[in-house]
Protein backbone atom coordinates (compact mmCIF):
# COMPACT_ATOMS: atom_id res chain seq x y z
CA UNK A 1 0.00 0.00 0.00
CA UNK A 2 1.44 3.39 -1.01
CA UNK A 3 1.03 6.29 1.41
CA UNK A 4 0.03 9.79 0.32
CA UNK A 5 3.01 11.65 -0.98
CA UNK A 6 4.99 8.49 -1.75
CA UNK A 7 6.28 7.91 -5.28
CA UNK A 8 3.73 6.23 -7.51
CA UNK A 9 0.63 8.00 -6.19
CA UNK A 10 -0.48 11.52 -7.09
CA UNK A 11 -1.25 13.73 -4.13
CA UNK A 12 -4.81 15.01 -4.20
CA UNK A 13 -5.11 18.81 -4.25
CA UNK A 14 -6.33 20.21 -0.95
CA UNK A 15 -6.75 23.86 -1.91
CA UNK A 16 -10.37 23.56 -3.19
CA UNK A 17 -11.44 22.62 0.33
CA UNK A 18 -9.80 25.78 1.65
CA UNK A 19 -11.78 27.96 -0.77
CA UNK A 20 -15.00 26.20 0.26
CA UNK A 21 -14.14 26.69 3.94
CA UNK A 22 -13.49 30.43 3.46
CA UNK A 23 -16.68 30.80 1.43
CA UNK A 24 -18.61 29.04 4.20
CA UNK A 25 -17.16 31.42 6.79
CA UNK A 26 -18.12 34.43 4.64
CA UNK A 27 -21.68 33.20 4.08
CA UNK A 28 -22.17 32.11 7.71
CA UNK A 29 -24.31 35.17 8.61
CA UNK A 30 -26.80 34.27 5.87
CA UNK A 31 -26.69 30.57 6.67
CA UNK A 32 -27.50 31.36 10.31
CA UNK A 33 -29.93 34.28 10.04
CA UNK A 34 -31.32 34.22 6.53
CA UNK A 35 -30.89 36.06 3.24
CA UNK A 36 -29.25 39.46 3.58
CA UNK A 37 -31.64 42.43 3.67
CA UNK A 38 -29.83 43.93 0.68
CA UNK A 39 -31.04 46.44 -1.89
CA UNK A 40 -32.22 43.53 -4.05
CA UNK A 41 -33.63 41.33 -1.28
CA UNK A 42 -37.08 41.28 -2.91
CA UNK A 43 -35.77 40.13 -6.28
CA UNK A 44 -33.25 37.63 -4.89
CA UNK A 45 -36.05 35.96 -2.95
CA UNK A 46 -38.68 36.05 -5.72
CA UNK A 47 -36.42 35.04 -8.57
CA UNK A 48 -34.71 32.24 -6.68
CA UNK A 49 -38.03 30.87 -5.49
CA UNK A 50 -39.81 30.71 -8.85
CA UNK A 51 -36.77 29.95 -11.02
CA UNK A 52 -35.83 26.97 -8.86
CA UNK A 53 -39.48 25.84 -8.59
CA UNK A 54 -39.95 25.81 -12.36
CA UNK A 55 -36.56 24.14 -12.81
CA UNK A 56 -37.54 21.38 -10.38
CA UNK A 57 -40.81 20.95 -12.33
CA UNK A 58 -38.88 20.21 -15.53
CA UNK A 59 -38.30 23.63 -17.13
CA UNK A 60 -34.51 23.90 -17.61
CA UNK A 61 -34.59 27.63 -18.39
CA UNK A 62 -37.55 29.46 -16.80
CA UNK A 63 -37.74 32.78 -18.62
CA UNK A 64 -41.32 33.85 -17.95
CA UNK A 65 -42.07 34.04 -14.22
CA UNK A 66 -45.77 33.25 -14.13
CA UNK A 67 -46.31 34.04 -10.43
CA UNK A 68 -44.83 37.55 -10.54
CA UNK A 69 -47.10 40.56 -10.10
CA UNK A 70 -49.83 38.54 -8.41
CA UNK A 71 -50.02 36.05 -11.29
CA UNK A 72 -49.80 38.60 -14.13
CA UNK A 73 -46.34 37.29 -14.99
CA UNK A 74 -43.03 38.90 -15.88
CA UNK A 75 -40.43 38.27 -18.64
CA UNK A 76 -37.62 38.56 -16.09
CA UNK A 77 -35.24 35.92 -17.39
CA UNK A 78 -35.59 36.98 -20.99
CA UNK A 79 -33.49 39.92 -19.79
CA UNK A 80 -31.71 38.92 -16.59
CA UNK A 81 -28.77 36.48 -16.88
CA UNK A 82 -29.49 32.97 -15.53
CA UNK A 83 -26.12 31.60 -14.35
CA UNK A 84 -26.49 32.29 -10.62
CA UNK A 85 -30.04 30.93 -10.58
CA UNK A 86 -29.04 27.76 -12.40
CA UNK A 87 -26.57 27.12 -9.58
CA UNK A 88 -29.31 27.77 -7.01
CA UNK A 89 -31.68 25.45 -8.90
CA UNK A 90 -29.12 22.64 -9.02
CA UNK A 91 -28.78 22.96 -5.24
CA UNK A 92 -32.49 23.16 -4.46
CA UNK A 93 -33.92 20.62 -6.92
CA UNK A 94 -32.72 17.42 -5.21
CA UNK A 95 -33.56 18.91 -1.78
CA UNK A 96 -36.70 20.81 -2.73
CA UNK A 97 -38.70 19.98 0.40
CA UNK A 98 -35.75 20.64 2.70
CA UNK A 99 -34.16 23.80 1.27
CA UNK A 100 -36.09 27.02 0.83
CA UNK A 101 -35.41 29.80 -1.63
CA UNK A 102 -33.40 31.84 0.87
CA UNK A 103 -31.10 28.94 1.73
CA UNK A 104 -30.71 28.04 -1.97
CA UNK A 105 -29.61 31.61 -2.76
CA UNK A 106 -27.10 31.63 0.12
CA UNK A 107 -25.69 28.23 -0.82
CA UNK A 108 -25.37 29.32 -4.46
CA UNK A 109 -23.43 32.39 -3.31
CA UNK A 110 -21.21 30.08 -1.24
CA UNK A 111 -20.40 27.83 -4.20
CA UNK A 112 -19.76 30.72 -6.57
CA UNK A 113 -17.54 32.40 -3.97
CA UNK A 114 -15.49 29.21 -3.69
CA UNK A 115 -15.36 28.94 -7.50
CA UNK A 116 -14.03 32.50 -7.75
CA UNK A 117 -11.18 31.64 -5.40
CA UNK A 118 -10.40 28.44 -7.32
CA UNK A 119 -10.44 30.19 -10.71
CA UNK A 120 -8.17 32.96 -9.40
CA UNK A 121 -5.75 30.41 -7.95
CA UNK A 122 -5.46 28.64 -11.31
CA UNK A 123 -4.67 32.01 -12.87
CA UNK A 124 -2.16 33.17 -10.24
CA UNK A 125 -0.12 30.02 -9.80
CA UNK A 126 1.86 30.71 -12.99
CA UNK A 127 3.13 34.02 -11.57
CA UNK A 128 4.56 32.99 -8.23
CA UNK A 129 4.86 30.39 -5.53
CA UNK A 130 1.83 28.25 -4.65
CA UNK A 131 1.57 30.06 -1.29
CA UNK A 132 1.54 33.49 -2.94
CA UNK A 133 -1.08 32.30 -5.43
CA UNK A 134 -3.19 30.87 -2.63
CA UNK A 135 -3.06 34.07 -0.57
CA UNK A 136 -3.92 36.14 -3.64
CA UNK A 137 -6.83 33.88 -4.53
CA UNK A 138 -8.23 34.09 -0.99
CA UNK A 139 -7.92 37.89 -1.10
CA UNK A 140 -9.80 37.91 -4.40
CA UNK A 141 -12.51 35.62 -3.01
CA UNK A 142 -13.00 37.86 0.03
CA UNK A 143 -12.44 41.24 -1.68
CA UNK A 144 -14.50 43.96 0.07
CA UNK A 145 -16.45 44.89 -3.07
CA UNK A 146 -17.17 41.19 -3.64
CA UNK A 147 -18.81 41.04 -0.20
CA UNK A 148 -20.48 44.41 -0.81
CA UNK A 149 -22.14 42.94 -3.91
CA UNK A 150 -23.60 40.04 -1.92
CA UNK A 151 -24.57 41.58 1.41
CA UNK A 152 -25.28 45.26 0.66
CA UNK A 153 -26.28 45.63 -2.98
CA UNK A 154 -27.58 42.09 -3.31
CA UNK A 155 -26.32 41.88 -6.89
CA UNK A 156 -25.71 38.14 -6.77
CA UNK A 157 -25.38 37.91 -10.54
CA UNK A 158 -22.71 40.61 -10.53
CA UNK A 159 -20.85 38.76 -7.78
CA UNK A 160 -20.72 35.72 -10.06
CA UNK A 161 -18.56 37.74 -12.48
CA UNK A 162 -15.70 37.27 -10.03
CA UNK A 163 -15.78 33.52 -10.76
CA UNK A 164 -15.88 33.79 -14.57
CA UNK A 165 -13.46 36.69 -15.05
CA UNK A 166 -10.10 34.87 -14.42
CA UNK A 167 -10.96 32.26 -17.07
CA UNK A 168 -10.71 34.81 -19.89
CA UNK A 169 -7.10 36.04 -19.40
CA UNK A 170 -6.14 32.46 -18.54
CA UNK A 171 -7.44 31.41 -21.96
CA UNK A 172 -5.68 34.32 -23.68
CA UNK A 173 -2.42 33.09 -22.14
CA UNK A 174 -3.01 29.59 -23.49
CA UNK A 175 -3.65 30.99 -26.96
CA UNK A 176 -0.55 33.20 -26.79
CA UNK A 177 1.56 30.24 -25.62
CA UNK A 178 0.03 28.05 -28.38
CA UNK A 179 -1.22 25.52 -25.87
CA UNK A 180 -4.16 23.24 -26.56
CA UNK A 181 -7.64 24.25 -25.40
CA UNK A 182 -7.10 28.00 -25.38
CA UNK A 183 -9.88 28.83 -27.84
CA UNK A 184 -12.35 26.54 -26.06
CA UNK A 185 -11.49 28.01 -22.65
CA UNK A 186 -11.81 31.56 -23.99
CA UNK A 187 -15.20 30.79 -25.54
CA UNK A 188 -16.48 29.05 -22.41
CA UNK A 189 -15.12 31.66 -20.01
CA UNK A 190 -16.52 34.58 -22.00
CA UNK A 191 -19.92 32.86 -22.34
CA UNK A 192 -20.02 32.29 -18.57
CA UNK A 193 -19.21 35.96 -18.03
CA UNK A 194 -22.10 37.02 -20.28
CA UNK A 195 -24.52 34.50 -18.77
CA UNK A 196 -23.39 35.56 -15.31
CA UNK A 197 -23.82 39.32 -15.58
CA UNK A 198 -24.16 41.20 -18.86
CA UNK A 199 -23.08 44.66 -17.55
CA UNK A 200 -19.91 43.13 -16.09
CA UNK A 201 -19.21 41.36 -19.39
CA UNK A 202 -19.70 44.63 -21.30
CA UNK A 203 -17.37 46.55 -18.98
CA UNK A 204 -14.69 43.84 -19.11
CA UNK A 205 -15.03 43.81 -22.91
CA UNK A 206 -14.03 47.47 -23.15
CA UNK A 207 -11.25 47.37 -20.56
CA UNK A 208 -9.50 44.30 -19.17
CA UNK A 209 -10.11 41.81 -21.98
CA UNK A 210 -8.99 43.89 -25.02
CA UNK A 211 -6.08 45.38 -23.06
CA UNK A 212 -4.70 41.99 -22.02
CA UNK A 213 -5.44 40.52 -25.44
CA UNK A 214 -3.35 43.22 -27.15
CA UNK A 215 -0.61 42.92 -24.55
CA UNK A 216 -0.21 39.16 -24.95
CA UNK A 217 -1.29 38.40 -28.48
CA UNK A 218 -0.36 41.44 -30.59
CA UNK A 219 3.39 40.65 -30.82
CA UNK A 220 2.70 37.06 -31.95
CA UNK A 221 1.20 37.71 -35.36
CA UNK A 222 -2.16 37.66 -37.10
CA UNK A 223 -2.76 33.90 -36.86
CA UNK A 224 -2.68 33.90 -33.06
CA UNK A 225 -4.79 37.07 -32.95
CA UNK A 226 -7.42 35.44 -35.17
CA UNK A 227 -7.62 32.44 -32.83
CA UNK A 228 -8.27 34.80 -29.93
CA UNK A 229 -10.90 36.73 -31.86
CA UNK A 230 -12.48 33.41 -32.86
CA UNK A 231 -12.69 32.40 -29.20
CA UNK A 232 -14.55 35.61 -28.30
CA UNK A 233 -16.95 35.19 -31.23
CA UNK A 234 -17.57 31.57 -30.25
CA UNK A 235 -18.29 32.71 -26.69
CA UNK A 236 -20.83 35.21 -28.00
CA UNK A 237 -22.44 32.46 -30.07
CA UNK A 238 -22.61 30.19 -27.01
CA UNK A 239 -24.45 32.92 -25.10
CA UNK A 240 -26.69 33.86 -28.07
CA UNK A 241 -29.63 31.97 -26.53
CA UNK A 242 -29.65 34.64 -23.84
CA UNK A 243 -28.28 37.68 -25.68
CA UNK A 244 -30.39 37.58 -28.85
CA UNK A 245 -33.87 37.55 -27.24
CA UNK A 246 -32.73 40.01 -24.54
CA UNK A 247 -31.71 42.55 -27.18
CA UNK A 248 -34.66 41.92 -29.49
CA UNK A 249 -37.21 42.20 -26.67
CA UNK A 250 -35.79 45.36 -25.12
CA UNK A 251 -38.31 47.65 -26.89
CA UNK A 252 -41.17 45.66 -25.31
CA UNK A 253 -40.08 46.45 -21.74
CA UNK A 254 -40.65 49.50 -19.58
CA UNK A 255 -37.27 51.04 -20.37
CA UNK A 256 -38.24 54.29 -18.62
CA UNK A 257 -37.98 52.39 -15.34
CA UNK A 258 -34.19 52.51 -15.78
CA UNK A 259 -34.49 56.23 -14.99
CA UNK A 260 -33.85 57.89 -11.66
CA UNK A 261 -30.87 59.65 -10.14
CA UNK A 262 -29.70 56.41 -8.50
CA UNK A 263 -29.15 54.75 -11.90
CA UNK A 264 -27.39 57.59 -13.74
CA UNK A 265 -23.67 56.67 -14.02
CA UNK A 266 -22.54 60.30 -14.04
CA UNK A 267 -24.23 60.91 -10.69
CA UNK A 268 -21.63 58.61 -9.13
CA UNK A 269 -18.61 60.49 -10.55
CA UNK A 270 -16.04 61.01 -7.81
CA UNK A 271 -15.63 64.73 -8.52
CA UNK A 272 -19.35 65.67 -8.28
CA UNK A 273 -20.31 65.06 -4.62
CA UNK A 274 -23.26 67.42 -5.01
CA UNK A 275 -24.88 64.88 -7.38
CA UNK A 276 -24.24 61.73 -5.34
CA UNK A 277 -27.54 59.90 -4.68
CA UNK A 278 -25.91 58.46 -1.54
CA UNK A 279 -22.77 59.98 -0.02
CA UNK A 280 -22.09 56.79 1.96
CA UNK A 281 -22.24 54.55 -1.13
CA UNK A 282 -20.08 56.95 -3.14
CA UNK A 283 -17.44 57.07 -0.39
CA UNK A 284 -17.37 53.27 -0.31
CA UNK A 285 -16.82 53.22 -4.09
CA UNK A 286 -13.91 55.62 -3.66
CA UNK A 287 -12.48 53.44 -0.87
CA UNK A 288 -12.71 50.23 -2.92
CA UNK A 289 -11.30 51.79 -6.10
CA UNK A 290 -8.47 53.56 -4.26
CA UNK A 291 -7.48 50.33 -2.51
CA UNK A 292 -7.13 48.50 -5.83
CA UNK A 293 -5.20 51.37 -7.44
CA UNK A 294 -2.76 51.90 -4.56
CA UNK A 295 -2.17 48.15 -4.25
CA UNK A 296 -1.26 47.93 -7.94
CA UNK A 297 1.06 50.95 -7.75
CA UNK A 298 2.65 49.46 -4.61
CA UNK A 299 3.33 46.28 -6.57
CA UNK A 300 4.96 48.24 -9.40
CA UNK A 301 7.32 50.20 -7.14
CA UNK A 302 7.93 47.30 -4.80
CA UNK A 303 8.91 44.68 -7.39
CA UNK A 304 11.68 42.30 -6.45
CA UNK A 305 12.92 41.55 -9.95
CA UNK A 306 13.57 43.80 -12.95
CA UNK A 307 12.35 40.93 -15.13
CA UNK A 308 8.82 41.77 -14.01
CA UNK A 309 9.08 45.45 -14.96
CA UNK A 310 7.19 45.12 -18.28
CA UNK A 311 4.33 43.07 -16.87
CA UNK A 312 3.92 45.31 -13.83
CA UNK A 313 3.97 48.42 -16.01
CA UNK A 314 1.07 46.97 -17.99
CA UNK A 315 -0.95 46.12 -14.88
CA UNK A 316 -0.24 49.55 -13.34
CA UNK A 317 -1.38 51.41 -16.45
CA UNK A 318 -4.50 49.24 -16.63
CA UNK A 319 -5.21 49.91 -12.94
CA UNK A 320 -5.01 53.66 -13.55
CA UNK A 321 -7.37 53.37 -16.54
CA UNK A 322 -9.85 51.33 -14.49
CA UNK A 323 -9.73 53.83 -11.62
CA UNK A 324 -10.50 56.69 -14.02
CA UNK A 325 -13.42 54.75 -15.51
CA UNK A 326 -14.83 53.97 -12.06
CA UNK A 327 -14.40 57.62 -11.15
CA UNK A 328 -16.64 58.55 -14.11
CA UNK A 329 -14.00 59.63 -16.63
CA UNK A 330 -14.40 60.33 -19.50
CA UNK A 331 -17.95 61.65 -18.98
CA UNK A 332 -18.93 61.24 -22.62
CA UNK A 333 -18.39 57.48 -22.36
CA UNK A 334 -21.00 57.21 -19.60
CA UNK A 335 -23.50 59.17 -21.72
CA UNK A 336 -23.62 56.52 -24.48
CA UNK A 337 -26.99 54.77 -24.32
CA UNK A 338 -25.53 51.28 -23.89
CA UNK A 339 -23.25 52.50 -21.09
CA UNK A 340 -26.04 54.29 -19.23
CA UNK A 341 -27.75 50.91 -18.83
CA UNK A 342 -24.68 49.73 -16.88
CA UNK A 343 -25.90 52.21 -14.23
CA UNK A 344 -22.93 52.05 -11.85
CA UNK A 345 -19.30 52.64 -12.94
CA UNK A 346 -18.24 50.77 -9.78
CA UNK A 347 -19.25 47.59 -11.58
CA UNK A 348 -15.68 47.68 -12.91
CA UNK A 349 -14.44 46.72 -9.44
CA UNK A 350 -14.11 42.97 -10.21
CA UNK A 351 -11.67 43.95 -12.98
CA UNK A 352 -9.82 46.35 -10.66
CA UNK A 353 -9.53 43.72 -7.91
CA UNK A 354 -8.31 41.16 -10.45
CA UNK A 355 -5.61 43.54 -11.71
CA UNK A 356 -4.44 44.57 -8.23
CA UNK A 357 -4.14 41.04 -6.88
CA UNK A 358 -2.38 39.81 -10.03
CA UNK A 359 0.19 42.61 -9.74
CA UNK A 360 0.76 41.92 -6.03
CA UNK A 361 1.37 38.21 -6.63
CA UNK A 362 3.83 38.99 -9.45
CA UNK A 363 5.79 41.57 -7.43
CA UNK A 364 5.32 40.28 -3.86
CA UNK A 365 6.38 43.73 -2.53
CA UNK A 366 7.83 44.01 1.00
CA UNK A 367 5.20 44.82 3.60
CA UNK A 368 7.39 47.58 5.07
CA UNK A 369 6.96 49.83 2.02
CA UNK A 370 4.66 52.87 2.64
CA UNK A 371 2.44 52.17 -0.39
CA UNK A 372 2.01 48.54 0.63
CA UNK A 373 1.08 49.58 4.16
CA UNK A 374 -1.40 52.15 2.79
CA UNK A 375 -3.07 49.56 0.53
CA UNK A 376 -3.28 47.06 3.40
CA UNK A 377 -4.81 49.64 5.75
CA UNK A 378 -7.42 50.62 3.15
CA UNK A 379 -8.26 46.94 2.56
CA UNK A 380 -8.65 46.38 6.31
CA UNK A 381 -10.93 49.41 6.49
CA UNK A 382 -13.04 47.95 3.69
CA UNK A 383 -13.25 44.56 5.41
CA UNK A 384 -14.26 46.17 8.72
CA UNK A 385 -17.05 48.12 7.00
CA UNK A 386 -18.23 44.98 5.27
CA UNK A 387 -18.11 42.91 8.49
CA UNK A 388 -20.44 45.45 10.09
CA UNK A 389 -22.67 45.38 7.01
CA UNK A 390 -22.80 41.58 6.89
CA UNK A 391 -23.88 41.32 10.53
CA UNK A 392 -26.27 44.26 10.35
CA UNK A 393 -28.01 43.06 7.18
CA UNK A 394 -28.60 39.57 8.61
CA UNK A 395 -28.50 39.39 12.43
CA UNK A 396 -29.67 42.98 12.76
CA UNK A 397 -32.94 42.35 10.88
CA UNK A 398 -33.64 38.78 11.97
CA UNK A 399 -36.69 39.86 13.99
CA UNK A 400 -38.50 41.15 10.88
CA UNK A 401 -37.11 38.65 8.37
CA UNK A 402 -40.13 36.32 8.40
CA UNK A 403 -42.55 39.23 8.04
CA UNK A 404 -40.53 40.70 5.17
CA UNK A 405 -40.49 37.36 3.37
CA UNK A 406 -44.27 37.01 3.73
CA UNK A 407 -44.85 40.53 2.35
CA UNK A 408 -42.61 39.89 -0.66
CA UNK A 409 -44.21 36.55 -1.47
CA UNK A 410 -47.74 37.86 -1.04
CA UNK A 411 -48.24 39.62 -4.38
CA UNK A 412 -44.74 38.98 -5.79
CA UNK A 413 -44.09 42.47 -7.10
CA UNK A 414 -41.18 42.01 -9.49
CA UNK A 415 -38.63 44.46 -10.91
CA UNK A 416 -40.35 47.39 -12.69
CA UNK A 417 -37.56 47.42 -15.28
CA UNK A 418 -38.97 44.19 -16.73
CA UNK A 419 -42.59 45.27 -16.85
CA UNK A 420 -44.12 45.17 -20.35
CA UNK A 421 -44.00 48.55 -22.09
CA UNK A 422 -47.80 48.98 -22.02
CA UNK A 423 -47.94 49.02 -18.21
CA UNK A 424 -48.21 52.58 -16.82
CA UNK A 425 -45.08 53.93 -15.13
CA UNK A 426 -45.30 53.51 -11.35
CA UNK A 427 -43.70 56.94 -10.73
CA UNK A 428 -41.91 59.63 -12.72
CA UNK A 429 -38.53 58.45 -14.04
CA UNK A 430 -36.69 61.45 -12.60
CA UNK A 431 -37.31 60.37 -9.02
CA UNK A 432 -34.28 59.32 -7.00
CA UNK A 433 -34.83 55.56 -7.11
CA UNK A 434 -36.71 55.33 -10.41
CA UNK A 435 -39.79 53.14 -10.69
CA UNK A 436 -41.24 51.80 -7.44
CA UNK A 437 -42.83 48.31 -7.54
CA UNK A 438 -45.05 49.06 -4.53
CA UNK A 439 -46.87 51.79 -6.50
CA UNK A 440 -47.87 49.58 -9.44
CA UNK A 441 -51.67 49.22 -9.50
CA UNK A 442 -52.59 45.58 -9.99
CA UNK A 443 -55.93 44.77 -11.68
CA UNK A 444 -58.50 42.68 -9.88
CA UNK A 445 -58.29 38.93 -10.20
CA UNK A 446 -60.30 37.21 -12.90
CA UNK A 447 -60.89 37.69 -16.62
CA UNK A 448 -62.93 40.46 -18.17
CA UNK A 449 -65.44 40.39 -21.04
CA UNK A 450 -66.34 43.79 -22.42
CA UNK A 451 -70.01 43.47 -23.34
CA UNK A 452 -73.42 43.07 -21.70
CA UNK A 453 -74.78 39.57 -21.37
CA UNK A 454 -71.42 37.92 -22.07
CA UNK A 455 -70.41 34.86 -20.02
CA UNK A 456 -67.01 33.18 -19.69
CA UNK A 457 -65.64 30.01 -18.13
CA UNK A 458 -61.91 29.48 -17.71
CA UNK A 459 -59.76 26.43 -16.95
CA UNK A 460 -55.99 26.40 -16.53
CA UNK A 461 -53.27 23.77 -16.88
CA UNK A 462 -49.94 25.33 -16.01
CA UNK A 463 -49.56 28.36 -18.26
CA UNK A 464 -52.03 27.00 -20.82
CA UNK A 465 -55.44 28.62 -20.35
CA UNK A 466 -58.70 27.56 -22.03
CA UNK A 467 -61.58 30.02 -22.12
CA UNK A 468 -65.11 29.48 -23.41
CA UNK A 469 -67.05 32.67 -24.16
CA UNK A 470 -70.74 33.16 -24.95
CA UNK A 471 -71.64 36.67 -26.02
CA UNK A 472 -74.70 38.09 -27.83
CA UNK A 473 -72.59 40.72 -29.59
CA UNK A 474 -68.99 41.34 -30.60
CA UNK A 475 -66.87 42.15 -27.58
CA UNK A 476 -63.31 42.14 -26.26
CA UNK A 477 -61.76 39.51 -24.04
CA UNK A 478 -59.12 40.59 -21.51
CA UNK A 479 -56.94 37.90 -19.93
CA UNK A 480 -55.28 38.48 -16.58
CA UNK A 481 -51.77 38.20 -17.98
CA UNK A 482 -49.34 40.94 -18.84
CA UNK A 483 -49.03 41.29 -22.60
CA UNK A 484 -45.69 40.26 -24.09
CA UNK A 485 -44.67 38.84 -27.47
CA UNK A 486 -44.70 35.26 -26.16
CA UNK A 487 -48.48 34.80 -25.95
CA UNK A 488 -50.35 32.80 -28.62
CA UNK A 489 -54.16 32.65 -28.98
CA UNK A 490 -56.02 30.01 -31.02
CA UNK A 491 -59.76 29.77 -31.52
CA UNK A 492 -61.89 26.62 -31.83
CA UNK A 493 -60.95 26.28 -35.53
CA UNK A 494 -57.24 26.44 -34.77
CA UNK A 495 -56.89 29.90 -36.31
CA UNK A 496 -54.23 32.10 -34.75
CA UNK A 497 -55.32 35.42 -33.28
CA UNK A 498 -52.66 38.04 -32.56
CA UNK A 499 -53.36 39.50 -29.10
CA UNK A 500 -52.57 43.08 -28.21
CA UNK A 501 -51.95 44.99 -24.97
CA UNK A 502 -54.81 46.80 -23.30
CA UNK A 503 -53.75 50.47 -23.11
CA UNK A 504 -54.66 51.15 -19.47
CA UNK A 505 -53.55 47.92 -17.78
CA UNK A 506 -51.11 46.33 -20.24
CA UNK A 507 -53.03 43.03 -20.13
CA UNK A 508 -53.47 40.57 -23.02
CA UNK A 509 -56.63 41.33 -25.03
CA UNK A 510 -58.21 40.24 -28.32
CA UNK A 511 -61.57 40.75 -30.10
CA UNK A 512 -64.34 38.16 -29.82
CA UNK A 513 -67.26 37.99 -32.31
CA UNK A 514 -70.82 37.23 -31.25
CA UNK A 515 -71.67 33.62 -30.45
CA UNK A 516 -70.04 30.81 -28.53
CA UNK A 517 -66.29 30.50 -28.96
CA UNK A 518 -63.42 28.61 -27.41
CA UNK A 519 -59.92 30.09 -27.07
CA UNK A 520 -56.61 28.71 -25.91
CA UNK A 521 -54.00 31.12 -24.57
CA UNK A 522 -50.51 29.76 -24.03
CA UNK A 523 -46.94 31.02 -24.11
CA UNK A 524 -44.66 30.29 -27.03
CA UNK A 525 -41.13 31.22 -28.05
CA UNK A 526 -40.24 34.90 -28.06
CA UNK A 527 -38.90 36.62 -31.18
CA UNK A 528 -35.43 35.26 -31.86
CA UNK A 529 -35.66 32.58 -29.19
CA UNK A 530 -35.64 29.50 -31.43
CA UNK A 531 -33.00 30.87 -33.79
CA UNK A 532 -30.78 31.87 -30.86
CA UNK A 533 -31.06 28.39 -29.33
CA UNK A 534 -29.97 26.92 -32.65
CA UNK A 535 -26.97 29.28 -32.79
CA UNK A 536 -25.93 28.34 -29.25
CA UNK A 537 -26.36 24.64 -30.00
CA UNK A 538 -24.20 24.87 -33.12
CA UNK A 539 -21.62 26.85 -31.16
CA UNK A 540 -21.61 24.13 -28.50
CA UNK A 541 -20.98 21.51 -31.19
CA UNK A 542 -18.15 23.63 -32.60
CA UNK A 543 -16.70 23.98 -29.12
CA UNK A 544 -16.66 20.19 -28.83
CA UNK A 545 -14.83 19.95 -32.14
CA UNK A 546 -12.15 22.36 -30.93
CA UNK A 547 -11.53 20.07 -27.95
CA UNK A 548 -11.65 16.80 -29.87
CA UNK A 549 -8.42 15.79 -31.52
CA UNK A 550 -8.08 12.22 -32.80
CA UNK A 551 -5.20 10.36 -31.30
CA UNK A 552 -2.51 10.07 -33.90
CA UNK A 553 -0.80 6.71 -34.06
CA UNK A 554 2.36 6.27 -36.05
CA UNK A 555 2.14 3.79 -38.94
CA UNK A 556 5.50 2.47 -37.88
CA UNK A 557 3.96 1.32 -34.57
CA UNK A 558 0.96 -0.31 -36.25
CA UNK A 559 2.74 -1.70 -39.29
CA UNK A 560 6.43 -2.09 -38.42
CA UNK A 561 7.24 -3.55 -41.83
CA UNK A 562 6.46 -0.19 -43.44
CA UNK A 563 9.61 1.33 -41.93
CA UNK A 564 11.96 2.70 -44.57
CA UNK A 565 14.92 0.43 -45.36
CA UNK A 566 18.30 1.50 -46.66
CA UNK A 567 18.78 1.24 -50.40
Amino acid sequence: MIADGAPGRARRPWWPLLFVAVATAIMLPELLWGLSASDSYRYNLLWTDEFTSQFAAGNPWPRWLSQSWDGLGAPTFYHYPPLFFWVAALIRTPLFHLVGAQAAASLASLLILAASGGAMYLWLRRFGSPIAALVGALAYEAAPYHLYDIFARGSLAEASAYAALPLVPMAIDRIADRRRGGVALLAGGYALLVLGHMPSALLASISLIPAYFLYRVRPLGAAVALRGAGGILLGLALSAAYLWPAIELLPFTLSEAFGGAWFDPLNWAFWTPQRWPSAGRAMLNILFASTALIATIAAFFGRRSDADRGALRFWALLAIALFLLIAGFPPMLWQISQMTMVQFPARLMPDADFVAITALVIARPPLARPLTIAALLLAIMGWLVMAQTMIGRTYGVRSIAARSQALVLDDRRDAPTFLPAAVPMPIAPDERFGANPSLVRLPERGWLVRGQGARISVSQDGERIDATVETPSATTLVARRYAYPIWRVRDERGSIIVPTAQPVTGLVTWPTPAGRHHYRLEPGPAPGERASLLVSFLALMLLGLTLWQPRRTSLRKVLPFTARTSS
